[in-house]
């Protein structure tokens, strides 16, 4: 009776660690902090040119299309992936480029930490 007693935590041990793992990973992957960037965002036009995503009285992102370039906050979105995931400037910058991508389809703009 013991023993398939200690035979279940241990197993219930061991799902626990997976867990832990798995959280660390979702964690750790640039896609979803990106996207959790996105969320509750506003968007503000402010000329034809470009376009502004806000959080509160913050800028995060700018779309500028005049100039082709997607400007990010540095503290808040560029510093992120630089500490908390390890990449580097053009890591940074070919990241948020496949993220614009894919989810804005904008194909010509070049990722700038600001």
């Amino acid at each position: 009776m013991q023993t398939n007693k200690l035979k279940r935590v241990a197993a219930i041990e061991k799902e626990l660690e997976e867990l832990k793992k798995e959280m660390t990973k979702d964690e750790k992957d640039p896609e979803k902090t990106f996207l959790s960037m996105l969320d509750g965002l506003t968007v503000r036009i402010k000329d034809p040119d470009s376009i502004f995503y806000f959080e509160g009285d913050d800028w995060i992102f700018e779309q500028d299309f005049k100039n082709g370039y997607f400007w990010c906050q540095y503290d808040k979105v560029w510093s992120v992936f630089e500490t908390d995931h390890g990449l580097n400037y053009n890591e940074i910058r070919d990241f948020v480029k496949t993220m614009l991508e894919k989810y804005f389809k904008c194909s010509v703009l070049t990722p700038v930490g600001m």
